[in-house]
This record gives C-alpha cells, structure tokens and sequence, in this order.
C-alpha cells in the first residue's frame, strides 16, 4: 500500500470530485506534494485529517 494518494484516490475516499480535493490544495487546507508538472501526490495522514476536521 502506497503512502501516497493521487488527487482521484483522495477524492474518491471522501466521496468529493478531484476538482474539491485542489481546491483544498489551492487555500492550503491539504498538504500536498508536486512531483511533476501535472502530478500531486497527498500523504495519507492527510485523510485522517480531513476525516478529523469534518462534522459528523
């Protein structure tokens, strides 16, 4: 299991469009890492943050 989500994997586990997930990126409310040009990867502790921060 990799310790690394793409942008679609993220946003499928929150049940968001990839589209909400940069958004998040963008105003810093995920941390994400750059790889290349076009790729992002996010720590999966960035899940259960996330999963922390949502009402229930």
């Amino acid at each position: 299991m990799s310790l690394y989500y793409t942008v679609e994997e993220f946003a499928d586990d929150l049940r968001v469009s990839p589209r909400t997930v940069r958004n998040w990126i963008r105003r810093g409310l995920i941390t994400a890492v750059r790889i290349g040009p076009r790729t992002v990867r996010i720590e999966r502790s960035e899940l259960r943050k996330m999963i922390r921060r949502s009402p229930p």
